[in-house]
């Protein structure tokens, strides 16, 4: 809605004809096919993203009693009938608490995009400069959410078993204090500095309080997950190499059992290459053990290495553009000043620049979907866990809390 006439300056998202003038034309007006094109762009995005998440959570859902953990109650058994009453309910709800949060975090991110398809940047007067900066700033603070989530668990695995009663509490601590921040920063400040520090938008200190901090908070969280990424990797590596040696043995002994029922066979020599390994090894090898490394085996390229590839280059890039925004803000004397010009009948010189960051936050929620897309297949429950079988679920794309759990128990 325009401001009054004999008001001194526009709401946002007007342009003053000129001083004291109506303020009737709107900052899209300069360019409403391209700000029409990303509305479109923004719902289109935002329908695909939220169609897929809530596919995803169907899926866990469905799977969710695969990612149960058995654990004897303590004090007397329970009945058979009462354990298998208990273990029909558990395998109904539960399931991998990291990836649900996380794919619900993506679902409110993703109906961002479709809620801000009316009115991206209140280029247009329909919303708010205060609705359309909550609705972004909801999205970045759903994808911090989740590599806070992300980091917290990667530092529950590297911890070893012993230690970690000892590193729970600080554990804790940061995701908590890392989701206040987070939300403090995103979705408190605006409103706050809008309506009660500033006396308008343009005038308003919110933009010099989040990109300071912002950017701080990011870098602590992507510098925890590269320390802790880095570890799940190394010790992945020699998970990989015993594994193929267990392997490899497993091998030998089928191979010598099948000579001795066939004379014909050449003996087992030793093989100076294992560079063939992988492709000649059995499937049916002599011990279940051996088949469920087998089938667990991680590939040659890390895919953990790959996520904190992607999870960096996306936290440099957002970083980036905040520091970015915050000098630009602090040369214009901590005013929006082209918004400011327009609002009060200069000359106008709003363009429709391309979205950085609507691009960054569509580049973060589809690299946490690849990263968590995986949900593990109907398999046998497994009594017991060890680390290494948590950081292979973790390699494989289950994370979840409740393998991390049981391993303090």
């Amino acid at each position: 809605m325009a401001s009054s006439e004999s008001k001194s300056f526009c709401e946002f998202g007007y342009i003053m004809a000129a001083p004291g003038g109506p303020c009737n034309a709107t900052y899209a007006s300069l360019s409403q096919d391209n700000y029409d094109l990303f509305r479109i762009a923004c719902l289109v995005y935002g329908v695909i993203m939220l169609a897929f998440c809530l596919a995803k959570l169907r899926a866990i859902s469905r799977v969710g009693g695969k990612y149960q953990v058995l654990q004897r109650p303590r004090g007397a058994m329970a009945s058979s009938s009462s354990s298998s009453s208990t273990s029909a309910t558990n395998q109904r709800t539960a399931g991998s608490g990291i990836q649900r949060v996380t794919y619900w975090l993506l679902v409110l991110a993703s109906v961002t995009f479709v809620a801000r398809a009316i009115d991206p940047w209140g280029y247009m007067g329909i919303l708010s400069y205060v609705a359309v900066t909550m609705i972004s700033d909801t999205c970045t603070a759903c994808i911090y959410s989740v590599l806070i989530l992300a980091v917290s668990l990667w530092a529950r695995v590297v911890v070893t078993p012993k230690n970690l009663a000892h590193f729970e509490y600080p554990i804790q601590a940061f995701r908590i204090l890392g989701f206040m921040f987070t939300w403090v920063i995103f979705v408190g400040i605006v409103p706050v500095s809008v309506y009660c520090i500033s006396n308008d938008v343009y005038h308003s200190v919110h933009t010099l309080i989040q990109f300071s901090m912002a950017p701080f908070l990011l870098w602590i969280i992507a510098s925890m997950g590269l320390v802790f990424g880095i570890q799940i990797h190394r010790r992945l590596k020699e998970i990989r190499r015993a594994q193929e040696a267990t392997l490899e043995v497993a091998r030998r002994r089928v191979a010598a059992r099948q000579a001795l029922h066939d004379l014909t066979k050449p003996p087992v020599v030793k093989s100076e290459s294992h560079d063939d390994t992988a492709s000649t090894l059995p499937m049916d090898l002599d011990t279940k053990e051996g088949i469920d490394a087998a089938s667990k085996l991680p590939g040659k390229s890390s895919r953990i290495l790959k996520m904190l590839c992607f999870l960096q280059a996306v936290s440099i890039v957002v970083i980036g553009l905040q520091i970015y925004q915050l000098v630009l803000f602090v040369q214009d004397h901590c005013v929006m000043q082209k918004e400011w010009d327009c609002a009060t009948g200069n000359e106008c010189k709003m363009q429709l620049q391309f979205p950085y960051f609507h691009a960054a936050q569509m580049a973060g929620i589809i690299v946490i979907f690849w990263a968590f897309r995986k949900t593990r297949q109907e398999t046998p429950p497994q009594p017991m866990l060890s680390p290494d079988s948590v950081l292979l679920d973790i390699e494989n794309g289950d994370l979840q809390t409740r393998h991390v759990r049981h391993m303090t128990i």
